[in-house]
């Protein structure tokens, strides 16, 4: 018996409700990412609307400085005293040689890098934030969640400002943030392999990401022992090497970033009066931003 009319009516019918039905599931799951997008719109509109010749504080001029220094001729901790490990100025050599050969203006250079820093940092936000939730929510719910955390970190005024400068901190986050991802995304050697590169060079960034790696090697000695010895080995292969043949070349890296820097915390002569190296930290931990 052949189909009526209405049959084929009733089939056309049916596939464009289908086809409605799934516009509209995939325009609620675009949503999370076009408010993400929005927000990381605002944030360089503002973020670039604030750009000036003027440094933002004293460890971006002087970090502006050095980077200008060493695209100029010097050497690192020889030739200018440097607070910090090498990946901070050794960025900041590549963006100011990188203006001085295209004939780009240098402060905007260094700034435009700034922002697609911290651009970079709330995708890694984003990203770590549905792998945490994920386990928590439905999939949506776990991409709302992260879009959530990536606005967030875009558009929260202490990192939002702080981040406008030329810091060492923003790069040394990108770094610990793509060694957590590669830890806790990843389940092979390979991933905790690059996980330990990332570890080390967030260390060669800023010494405050010692702690850190530490905690990373914690969890995985108790968590996931098989990525423990190859994320170890290969920080430690990173961070020495390039440690050992800074002050080989230098004969002062230890001195400008262990010794002046990293152990200046321990020396009575720097502390407040009355206070002693735990219970400075203390007070530190407890009423930081509280002051």
């Amino acid at each position: 018996m052949a189909p009526d009319k209405r049959s084929f009516e009733a089939a056309a019918e049916s596939k464009r409700e289908g086809i409605s039905c799934g516009v509209t599931v995939a325009s609620l799951a675009s949503i999370p990412n076009l408010l993400l997008y929005a927000a990381l719109a605002v944030y360089c509109l503002v973020a670039i609307s604030h750009w000036n010749e003027g440094y933002i504080d004293f460890g971006d001029g002087n970090y502006l400085y050095i980077s200008w220094r060493m695209a100029n001729g010097a050497v690192l901790y020889r030739d200018v005293l440097a607070p910090q490990p090498p990946m901070h100025f050794v960025t900041g050599w590549i963006l100011a040689k990188t203006a001085q050969l295209l004939n780009l203006p240098t402060l905007p250079t260094f700034r435009a890098f700034s922002v697609v820093l911290h651009a970079l940092t709330a995708f890694l936000v984003a990203r770590l934030t549905r792998l945490a939730a994920s386990g928590l929510l439905s999939s949506y719910q776990a991409t709302c969640a992260a879009t959530l955390g990536g606005i967030f970190y875009l558009l929260l005024p202490i990192g939002f400002w702080w981040s406008s400068g030329f810091q060492s901190e923003p790069l040394e986050i990108v770094f610990l943030y793509a060694a957590l991802l590669m830890l806790v995304h990843g389940n092979s050697t390979k991933t905790a392999v690059v996980g330990g590169i990332l570890a080390a060079l967030a260390t060669l960034t800023n010494m405050t990401a010692a702690p850190y790696a530490v905690f990373f090697m914690i969890y995985l000695a108790v968590r996931e022992r098989h990525k423990f010895a190859p994320f170890v080995s290969m920080f430690f292969a990173v961070w020495g090497s390039i440690t050992a043949l800074l002050e080989w070349k230098t004969g002062a890296y230890l001195e400008n970033v262990i010794f002046n820097q990293v152990g200046a915390f321990p020396r009575k002569e720097f502390l407040p009066p009355g206070d002693s190296l735990f219970t400075y930290a203390w007070h530190k931990i407890t009423s930081e931003g509280r002051d």
